[in-house]
């Protein structure tokens, strides 16, 4: 149990909401139709993490070579963050147990969000979920376009810098998963659809950080991945509301007919 708190803490946490959540159901019947929008969504955020990285390990057939050099290159123009980073938390285990949690916790964190604006009736509740879900199933388009798979895939001796390199396509047998960090998008979103509470908003302005540090010290992403996410966050969130709006366009119709 205490591995999988570390290494898949969504996994332990989902399933303890699921359990909530089914007890809620049996002790206020009232709330029934509540519970189980809520179910349903804690049933999918504990799949969609395992899921995902399967969807991302396939992706590496199709595009076997992959363009860590590139994103390597132009991280040197921000600092090399990831290796930086990856220096400075390696020395402290405390330091990469509290960012490896952060990072797994990534799918509660949104489950978390949609579950208080379903819980509040709120107006965003349809927003945010469909936020949530455009961010994860329009990623991989970006992967076969932009295949890149992180410095700790790309370099063996990461964190260490391994100086000047030639940028060039190369082989690497790990999930192109880097452009844009789906990780960071989903942060930003929860900052956005948190932005009404102000416990909320400074919570997910908390997770944000160590998002941020946890995907580059361990690895997972270049400075560039994260940047990416930024626009790639902006333009889902755009989409979430056309798609809202589309939705409550046709109940109104189909109420009046």
């Amino acid at each position: 149990m205490e591995s999988l708190l570390v290494y898949d803490p969504s996994v332990v946490v989902g399933f303890v909401f699921i359990l909530a959540v089914v007890w809620r159901w049996f002790a206020v019947p009232a709330d029934a139709r509540r519970c189980e929008y809520l179910l349903l969504i804690a049933i999918f955020a504990v799949i969609a993490g395992p899921a995902a990285q399967a969807v991302a390990d396939s992706l590496s057939r199709l595009r076997p070579m992959k363009m860590d050099l590139y994103a390597y290159v132009a991280d040197g123009y921000l600092g090399q963050p990831a290796f930086a980073l990856g220096r400075v938390v390696a020395p402290h285990e405390w330091a990469k147990l509290l960012l490896n949690v952060a990072y797994g916790l990534l799918p509660i964190g949104a489950l978390a969000v949609v579950a208080v604006h379903i819980w509040r009736r709120s107006a965003d509740a349809i927003p945010a979920l469909l936020a949530f879900l455009i961010n994860l199933f329009a990623a991989p388009a970006f992967y076969l376009l932009v295949p890149v798979c992180g410095p700790q895939f790309a370099f063996p001796k990461f964190p260490l810098d391994p100086g000047q390199v030639i940028p060039h396509m190369m082989r690497i047998d790990a999930a192109p998963n880097g452009i844009p960090s789906v990780h960071a998008s989903t942060a930003l979103l929860m900052v956005w659809f948190s932005r009404k509470s102000r416990a909320g908003l400074a919570a997910a302005m908390v997770y944000l950080v160590l998002i941020v540090v946890s995907t580059l010290a361990s690895g997972q992403h270049y400075g560039v991945d994260l940047l990416a996410a930024i626009p790639y966050a902006v333009s889902v969130l755009w989409l979430a509301r056309v798609v809202a709006s589309w939705m409550r366009a046709r109940s109104g119709e189909a109420e009046h007919a």
